[in-house]
């Protein structure tokens, strides 16, 4: 996430970029991947955990065959 000072006092200036911060921000889709408060002092960003601890997926195909069995 980067700032950028902006001087619209005479005509329109942009400064220097700088990082706000990372924010490990994950676009899954097409939507946004952040949001920001009205007063914009804080952000709500789409991010994958530090550490997963999520078990494997396991998929079990026909199994209405095997219950007959």
């Amino acid at each position: 996430m980067m700032t950028v000072p902006i001087d619209a006092t005479r005509q329109f200036e942009a400064g220097v970029p700088q990082a706000l911060f990372l924010s490990g921000a994950q676009r899954l889709n097409t939507s946004q991947v952040y949001a920001v408060t009205n007063d914009g002092r804080r952000f709500l960003v789409n991010a994958r955990p530090q550490q997963s601890s999520v078990p494997p997926l396991t998929v079990v195909v026909n199994w209405t065959a095997a219950i007959q069995k």
